[in-house]
């Protein structure tokens, strides 16, 4: 819990200058009207010399791939997660590995045509996932800006 508390405190602080906005879960009509292509998408940030990479593999209403975090010192925490497809936001669980201890945690980010923005807010364990407490109180942010896939 501690190490999973770290990387979303840490996550959190690499956004504090980032303009936020308030999630919406299905109910926002730019959610209902905005689709995602099929295919792979690849989005990267880079701030402070700390990278987010996150690719989303659509196919149908499912989203797959993965999320990666790469600090500027220590280990990366490289992430697998899978799920499903509601317009352009993905709910997903996340599996990464971190100091030998397996880790799951839910995953909510939205995509457009210039970027990924991933759902913060605050996380309880469930059956060994994390998991948000209230997605409708959560932020947008960690805007990922789109990038040509390899």
């Amino acid at each position: 819990m501690r190490i999973t508390t770290l990387f979303l405190l840490f996550t959190l602080s690499l956004i504090s200058c980032k303009k936020e906005k308030k999630a919406i879960e299905n109910t926002d009509p730019e959610v209902e009207k905005t689709s995602v292509n099929q295919g792979k998408h690849c989005f990267f940030s880079k701030i402070e010399n700390n990278q987010l990479i996150l690719e989303a593999t659509i196919d149908k209403d499912s989203v797959y791939s993965n999320y990666d975090y790469y600090p500027e010192k220590g280990k990366p925490n490289k992430g697998v997660f899978k799920g499903v497809l509601n317009g352009n936001v993905a709910n997903t669980v996340c599996k990464f590995t971190q100091n030998n201890k397996t880790i799951r945690e839910e995953l909510v980010f939205k995509m457009d045509k210039n970027k990924a923005s991933i759902l913060g807010g605050e996380k309880k364990e469930i059956n060994g996932v994390w998991r948000f407490i209230d997605k409708s109180k959560g932020i947008y942010m960690n805007d990922l800006p789109r990038r040509n896939c390899n």
